[in-house]
């Protein structure tokens, strides 16, 4: 089952091997050109590729997902960001805000005149009771 194997070894004089040998790295260079593309082309590229795979985009996730490259868009437009929507709802809800604080002062106006009117319906009462029997005994 053993098999001899005979191995030669050639041998260049050191003056010799670089004109039969190759030390280039040529065979690990491409050397066609690049192909020629600008940044709107990559761009464009890649927004056609984003509408094909939107839906196929997870939603949430640490990477590789809606939520991230929301979380990415908004670290690269910085703190001055805000969404328009948000801007708008924000202000809706410092109106709100103020209408509940006028609606609570109208509230409590009207609470104090009620409880006022409560303390005059009583004194009438007691007054009309106190007249009736009054009335009644003579």
């Amino acid at each position: 089952m053993s098999e001899k194997v005979q191995i030669t070894k050639e041998v260049y004089q050191k003056n010799v091997y670089r004109n039969v040998i190759d030390t280039e790295f040529s065979q690990l260079i491409d050397s066609s050109p690049p192909p020629t593309t600008s940044n709107e082309d990559n761009v464009d590229t890649f927004f056609q590729m984003y509408e094909q795979l939107f839906f196929d985009i997870p939603q949430m996730g640490d990477n590789k997902s809606h939520e991230y490259l929301v979380e990415q868009s908004l670290n690269y437009l910085g703190d001055n960001y805000t969404n328009p929507l948000i801007a708008e709802l924000q202000a809706e809800i410092t109106s709100l805000k103020k209408q509940i604080a006028a609606t609570s002062g109208v509230t409590e106006e009207l609470t104090s005149q009620l409880s006022s009117l409560g303390e005059q319906f009583q004194t009438i009462s007691s007054q009309t009771q106190t007249v009736a029997s009054t009335t009644t005994t003579q």
